[in-house]
């Protein structure tokens, strides 16, 4: 049985597995699947799926459109580096369904050495300072020692630790929360060229897969360092013009893939209503398509359900380039 991930004819001893084209996460639906080899589908769903749709950008997109995968609902996700009202700090903060998270994950502690002794300022989230201080207390008691309050003199035992935390910890009333992330535009690369081969082989066939195009896809989106500049244009590494001509593509609570041809061939992808994007050329040196192959799926990424498949063509073929991009329309 043949495997568009692999390029390889397997025997019958291969087990097989359905691949979502356009994974659940993010409101694929099983009406949209192609047969690959179990062995492909888990790792590239590791080291291609998971990478993109765990992203914090793609993640939010997931939590506001409430996009459950087979797993469980979308968490939004600003653990990290933060800060709270102006000082450095890290958070965990998570929020999903009508649960949420909020602490501070590290608890800060600096350590002063006065007259031979050893003296700990310590903060950060309460149940994690009564941890560090019941476990700091039980050892220094083993040894016969004993800890105290620097406030009060007082000698502390797991009563009293349970007291000064309570009385000393602080209410801090909606905190000015400022969170940075960053994201790998190499996994939308790999994630969007990933997309292509799989949706070109279900309209296409093995003749597809076997291309020079889906050899060069495949290669792309198993490379550790993706090409931002290839093989065509990824948001957000796009020109103004291209960025028009994807304007087409922007449907509310849809995805949108569409295999055209014009001068050349190319295939566009528009995930979660244009957010992301890629137009990619699918030939180097000759057409891969034809005219009549164009072809159009669009797919409602809330209801998980197929609200246009055309297989003619629904665009008017104005002069393209996939990578100097000028203009395209609806027919």
């Amino acid at each position: 049985m043949y495997c568009i991930y692999c390029n390889l004819d397997h025997s019958n001893e291969v087990v097989f597995s359905d691949e979502h084209i356009l994974p659940q996460a993010i409101g694929g639906t099983r009406a949209w699947i192609v047969p690959v080899c179990k062995a492909s589908n888990s790792k590239l769903g590791n080291d291609v799926d998971s990478p993109f749709i765990e992203s914090f950008f793609v993640n939010n997109d997931r939590f506001l459109g409430n996009l459950q995968s087979y797993r469980s609902a979308p968490t939004l996700n600003l653990s990290g580096p933060s800060q709270v009202d102006g000082r450095e700090t890290h958070l965990t903060y998570k929020v999903q369904g009508d649960e949420k998270t909020l602490k501070l994950t590290r608890p800060e502690k600096l350590v002063r050495h006065v007259d031979g002794k050893e003296k700990w300022d310590l903060s950060g989230d309460p149940e994690d300072l009564r941890i560090i201080l019941l476990g700091k207390l039980a050892a220094v008691e083993k040894t016969g020692g004993y800890l105290t309050d620097e406030e009060t003199g007082e000698r502390l035992t797991p009563e009293k630790i349970d007291s000064i935390i309570k009385a000393r910890s602080k209410v801090i009333e909606s905190p000015d929360i400022n969170f940075s992330t960053s994201f790998d535009g190499g996994d939308a690369v790999r994630f969007l060229c990933k997309i292509a081969l799989s949706a070109g082989y279900a309209m296409f066939g093995e003749a597809f897969g076997r291309s020079m195009t889906a050899e060069t896809l495949r290669a792309e989106m198993r490379r550790a360092n993706a090409d931002l500049t290839y093989p065509g244009a990824f948001w957000p590494f796009v020109t103004h013009e291209q960025m028009e001509l994807l304007k087409v593509f922007t449907v509310e609570d849809s995805h949108m893939i569409a295999f055209l041809h014009d001068e050349e061939s190319a295939v566009f992808i528009s995930l979660v209503a244009g957010k992301y994007f890629a137009l990619i050329p699918l030939s180097e040196g000759g057409a891969l398509l034809q005219p009549a192959d164009q072809k159009i799926v669009q797919l409602n990424y809330k209801t998980k359900t197929f609200v246009k498949i055309s297989l003619e063509s629904r665009f008017s073929p104005l002069s393209y380039s996939p990578r100097t991009a000028s203009a395209a329309v609806f027919a």
